[in-house]
């Protein structure tokens, strides 16, 4: 199953390939994006909402938990700081 898309998904050998080929700057908007999108989480934890309606919302932006989980340790393992 490595290397093959499972359910809309890209398995993780083949972000961590994608996640190399990147320019400097892709990876800085794919950096960017990244804190974004944890920013929104926070505050709409903060704000009471519910881990269902946090699901919803990055599905509306077409991202799961999963994949979001995914790019951060994808971009973390190339060496790109994703908590700064």
């Amino acid at each position: 199953m490595i290397g093959m898309e499972l359910g809309g998904m890209t398995a993780p050998d083949q972000m961590q390939q994608q996640v190399s080929q990147l320019s400097n700057d892709e990876v800085a908007m794919a950096r960017q994006s990244l804190m974004e999108i944890k920013q929104v989480i926070q505050v709409l934890m903060q704000q009471g909402a519910s881990e269902e309606e946090i699901v919803q919302m990055l599905e509306q932006m077409g991202i799961t938990m999963e994949e979001l989980a995914m790019a951060e340790q994808m971009l973390e393992e190339a060496g790109v700081p994703v908590n700064a």
